[in-house]
């Protein structure tokens, strides 16, 4: 997957030491860049869209409950 592409993705977001981290039904783990809105979704199974930024990292362009 090539950095610059978009991402539906749906999963569990988690609150780590470091990071916002969104954690899909198949194992697969991406770090998130966005606001602090996720304090509050932190726990929930969220779905999102966002851009890969990074090796597993995503910039957030929409959140919300799954």
């Amino acid at each position: 997957m090539p950095l610059g592409t978009t991402h539906l993705l749906e999963g569990q977001l988690k609150l780590t030491d470091a990071n916002i981290e969104l954690r899909t039904p198949d194992g697969g783990r991406w770090r998130l860049h966005m606001s602090r809105r996720a304090r509050e979704l932190a726990g929930r199974t969220v779905r999102l869209q966002g851009t890969r930024v990074g090796f597993d990292e995503l910039e957030v362009d929409w959140i919300g409950d799954a």
